[in-house]
């Protein structure tokens, strides 16, 4: 350092005024450090010239390190004049400082800290100023800053940079994710089953049962219906009784009415169980997003979101070829294969549903398995969210169930679901068409699905990274509509399925990043309510997707067409999706980070 810069101080006589904030970046209790105010103003006018000399002398353009001043009090740092008023502006951290490295040459630093000697006599200001190549080398450490008061100091750690903080941020979500998504997906992935495991048993119920294709249709939409009318009571309920309760009784219901429908013996015993299933199901997937949003931060949500979505293919990756041996148990124990079928894929969900009400945790604060510290990091991440949330607008549950935008985004999502169970209902019937056996089909019906699993995850992750979403839910919107069409037109076998797949890669890279434009400005209570009003919307075109195709079919005898005419609700949910547009600033509160 030039002699130049010492003199230029020294010759100023700078000296704190009576009421100037005292700075120091030791804790000044400790024995052997200066409490002297103006040799510890004078430290630190010191480090902050070496620190500052240092970044030009290497020609960065990396912050200082927050470490390099800390105040002892609630005010920052001023350099006064002799009158003892502040002049200068205060000295300001940047929003995500950087730790200052240790590349620069040791004879750089030494030279600094010779020159740095200059500006002080004593002698623990000059251990302090002896201590700054440690600094440099540790600036990821916290610094704990020491507010003199009284009698006693209040002492206050601080993170030095990004690095101390994304660890526990890490570990956080690492913990989480652990323990919840596992768990949330296998419950999921029965759900699924016992919800589409009736495309399978159709392949020889129907024809034991005479039912025809609309008879089918209407049983396999009506479960909508019960859905419909109890999803959003059923996601408050939710919201009052805690996760672990409330989808404790969802899984144990639907498992039992499950594995009754091995009882049906003709239409109206099919429409009621149908029925019933349905009610019984209402508020478990907008009950688990809603879940989802009390423990990740809105950058996390898309991945997470899709990991457990993922159990929608995986449930017909794993369970098509399982339903497709059930069906092999015809005449055991007197049962036909379907009704094993019913059986045995509803018992699990019964056990699972128990597990449910001890494992599932209601909310971060009562977690045991995580730490206090990680606890209060959580908290805080989510406070600011929900925060910046109602900073824009805070929706009461009357207004958030009457919103254009919940509207639009349940048009949205009834254009999607279409799609989705449309293909989930017949897909089974549509690749039996092509002379296969029951255990075939399973296999191949499973094919869309791998691709689609694979597709989703790294759509979602893509999404997160890029913080983009309306290009990440129109544009599959869009592919699926195209590749519906396209499969309408198609009579090689392998060349349908090549559409179809295209078609499953469109739906379930919507389904694991649709769930983030809801969750991104709703909380609480209006979230609760407007993701359900979302789900339940959309879920009515559980009823219409299915129904239009078994109308369709039965009027023309070809299930080809009906995929026609279904590829205009994704068509027209994709430029609605567009239209609409998203705002991410209202997501990401960190959006400048």
């Amino acid at each position: 350092m030039p002699a130049a810069y010492a003199t230029k101080f020294h010759s100023e006589k700078m000296r704190p005024s009576n009421n100037a904030p005292a700075v120091l970046s030791r804790n000044a209790s400790s024995p052997g450090v200066c409490t002297n105010r103006e040799n510890s103003t004078t430290t630190a006018i010191a480090i902050a010239i070496i620190t500052s000399w240092l970044r030009v002398s290497r020609g960065s353009k990396t912050p200082i390190s927050r470490n390099t001043i800390v105040a002892h009090s609630s005010e920052p740092p001023y350099f006064t004049t002799k009158a003892g008023r502040p002049s200068g502006k205060p000295y300001q951290r940047k929003d995500s400082p950087q730790a200052i490295t240790t590349s620069a040459k040791a004879a750089r630093i030494n030279m600094l800290h010779r020159g740095a000697m200059v500006l002080t006599s004593c002698a623990p200001c000059m251990a302090c100023i002896d201590s700054l190549s440690t600094m440099l080398k540790t600036a990821s450490q916290p610094t704990k800053a020491t507010t003199p008061g009284g009698s006693m100091s209040q002492t206050t750690t601080y993170t030095g940079s990004a690095g101390a903080r994304s660890a526990i941020e890490t570990s956080t979500i690492r913990a989480i994710s652990w323990r919840l998504i596992p768990f949330l997906m296998l419950a999921y992935f029965f759900s699924y089953l016992d919800r589409v495991n009736l495309g399978f048993a159709a392949l020889t119920m129907n024809a034991e049962l005479k039912f025809t294709p609309l008879i089918f249709s209407w049983g396999a939409g009506i479960f909508f219906i019960g859905y419909f009318i109890f999803e959003v009571p059923s996601n408050l309920a939710l919201e009052k009784f805690g996760a672990s309760r409330w989808i404790a009784r969802i899984m144990v219901t639907w498992g039992i009415i499950s594995a009754l429908m091995a009882l049906v013996n003709g239409v109206t015993s099919f429409y009621v169980l149908r029925f019933l299933l349905g009610v019984a199901e209402a508020g478990f997937f907008p009950g688990i997003i809603l879940y989802l949003t009390y423990w990740y931060p809105a950058e996390y949500r898309g991945r997470f979101l899709a990991a457990f979505a993922i159990a929608v293919p995986v449930s017909t990756v794993i369970g098509a070829p399982i339903s497709g041996l059930l069906l092999g148990l015809d005449g055991a124990m007197g049962l036909k294969g379907w009704q094993w079928l019913f059986i045995l894929e509803g018992i699990p969900s019964v056990l699972l549903g128990i597990v449910t009400w001890f494992y599932l945790t209601d909310k971060p604060e009562k977690a045991d398995w995580l730490s206090a510290e990680q606890k209060a990091w959580l908290k805080s991440r989510l406070d600011a969210e929900i925060a910046a949330k109602r900073a824009v607008k805070h929706l009461s549950l009357g207004e958030a169930l009457s919103s254009p935008k919940v509207i639009a985004l349940s048009l949205i999502y009834f254009g999607f679901v279409g799609a989705l169970y449309g293909m989930q209902f017949w897909l089974p019937q549509i690749v039996k068409a092509f002379g296969l056996t029951n255990v075939q089909t399973g296999f191949v019906t499973a094919i869309p699905y791998v691709f689609g699993t694979i597709a989703m995850i790294l759509w979602a992750r893509h999404s997160d990274a890029t913080r983009e979403r309306v290009m990440h839910v129109g544009a599959p919107m869009i592919l699926i509509a195209v590749a519906l069409a396209v499969s309408s037109y198609l009579t090689d076998p392998s060349m349908t399925m090549v559409a179809l797949t295209f078609a499953a890669i469109g739906v379930f890279c919507v389904f694991g990043v649709f769930w983030t434009l809801p969750t991104s400005w709703l909380s609480g209570t209006a979230a609760a309510g407007g993701i359900a009003l979302i789900n339940s919307i959309g879920n009515l075109a559980g009823f219409g997707g299915p129904y239009l195709i078994g109308w369709v079919k039965e009027a023309t005898g070809q299930t080809s067409t009906g995929l026609l005419v279904l590829a205009v609700l994704p068509l027209l949910a994709g430029i609605l999706v567009f239209i609409g547009g998203h705002e991410t600033k209202h997501e990401f509160v960190d959006q400048g980070r």
